[in-house]
């Protein structure tokens, strides 16, 4: 019989949990992998907290983990992994017995691949509702403009700037991950010396966190002006835009008129 603990990944190496989460997302629908650097700066942007989050352990060897983000009143689901020989012995289950334990009573937050009938089943046998639908999308072949309008947004004002979304966006691309990710940069279009559209990203990978223009300046294309910028400065020539809210109609429609193509999409979820 397997003999399992579980407890949180204060002492773990990140190494054991970059190989955990590699072996455990081998044949997951999207490719993914992790070293310590990637991993380091995911609980960073993330605000992932290896003392809240929760590991299961077969001797001393990591079989199961789920990372935990804290922001305020939200607790967040960064990363469920589960090796493909301990599957089937409801340790989803068995994790968020002991995080709903040790965790305030605070509202829980997750994504999950659309296709991942068997985990979404998993999270709704615990309580957890679909909430949103979420669009990824890649963007490439944007023509270069001149982009002498656009100039630095420092992070103090990125807050202010949060009026300009018509829907909040996800954990991952929210203001407050923004605020405590060294490696995003933020670029603005200003008028009288007020930040009118905003676009905030990761230039080594290309990721876009944020896109917005305030309603009283759009339709003079401040979007596509930044979204050639962040193109343009990014060492990848393609972007990669994710958990765009399926309720966001303006912006699905501005990203589909500019040829981006939906690389997949998952369910967000609370409980």
């Amino acid at each position: 019989m397997i003999q399992l603990s579980f407890k949180n990944l204060v002492k773990t190496p990140l190494l054991d949990i970059c190989v955990l989460i590699n072996e455990a997302f081998q044949e997951y629908f999207v490719p993914i992998q992790f070293n310590v650097a990637l991993l380091s700066r995911k609980i960073e942007s993330e605000n992932i907290d290896l003392a809240h989050s929760v590991g299961v352990f077969e001797a001393e060897k990591l079989v199961g983990l789920i990372l935990v983000g804290l922001h305020e009143n939200r607790i967040y689901n960064a990363c469920t992994g589960i090796l493909k020989s301990h599957r089937g012995l409801g340790l989803v289950r068995q994790m968020y017995t002991y995080l709903f334990s040790h965790l305030p009573p605070y509202q829980h937050e997750l994504e999950v691949m659309y296709a991942n009938t068997r985990a979404i089943r998993a999270y709704e046998s615990l309580g957890f509702k679909k909430t949103d639908l979420l669009h990824c999308f890649t963007l490439t072949g944007l023509v270069k403009k001149d982009f002498a309008v656009i100039a630095p947004l420092p992070k103090t004002l990125l807050e202010p700037c949060a009026a300009f979304f018509d829907v909040p966006p996800s954990w991952q691309n929210s203001i407050f991950s923004a605020q405590i990710d060294s490696s995003v940069q933020s670029f603005a279009i200003y008028k009288a010396q007020k930040p009118v559209a905003f676009v905030s990203l990761v230039k080594e990978s290309g990721k876009l966190k944020h896109l917005a223009v305030k309603p009283d300046s759009r339709r003079q294309g401040l979007g596509s002006l930044l979204l050639s910028y962040a193109q343009s400065c990014c060492v990848t020539s393609t972007l990669s835009i994710g958990n765009i809210s399926d309720s966001n109609y303006t912006a699905l429609a501005f990203l589909h008129k500019l040829g981006a193509k939906i690389t997949f999409q998952q369910w967000q979820m609370h409980k």
